[in-house]
């Protein structure tokens, strides 16, 4: 796992902190593909959205659990077809923990056997590279006004 630094800052609006100190939380992300390629621009997309901070990488489901079991995140994104390990297998781990991240799987993969398979082990979403990529920014922002309403209810 590669990790990436990341701060908090001052903002108004946005999710915050609870207690209210007006503090912006950026939410925490992992990306998940074994395509180096595919890292870069997947991150690339989601730095670009206010409030998201990717803060590691993985190449493959052992990289990503253990970045998952080393620090807190808000999400991540998953390919399903990974070396040794797929993605569905690690999606099934992901619903025995107790605070997993959500998951957003996309994938090159997406029959319609994939989408309910992933669906069923907890998937946020299920995306289609070849065609819904550019989704990802919609999805990680409805995913953003879900994690701030639960932030906002602790």
């Amino acid at each position: 796992m590669v990790p990436y630094a990341f701060d908090m800052k001052l903002s108004p609006g946005g999710p915050t902190e609870p207690g209210g100190l007006g503090l912006s939380v950026p939410m925490k992300g992992l990306v998940v593909d074994d395509s180096p390629a595919i890292r870069r621009r997947l991150i690339e997309r989601l730095e670009g959205i206010e409030g998201v901070r990717v803060v590691g990488e993985a190449g493959d489901t052992g990289e990503a659990l253990a970045a998952i079991r080393s620090a807190p995140l808000d999400f991540m994104t998953l390919d399903i077809r990974m070396p040794a390990v797929g993605g569905l297998t690690l999606l099934g781990a992901l619903q025995k923990m107790a605070h997993a991240p959500r998951v957003v799987v996309i994938t090159n993969n997406a029959t319609p056997e994939y989408r309910r398979r992933c669906m069923e082990l907890g998937a946020f979403a299920f995306l289609d590279k070849s065609n819904q990529f550019d989704e990802l920014i919609l999805i990680v922002e409805k995913l953003q006004r879900t994690t701030a309403h639960e932030r906002r209810r602790v």
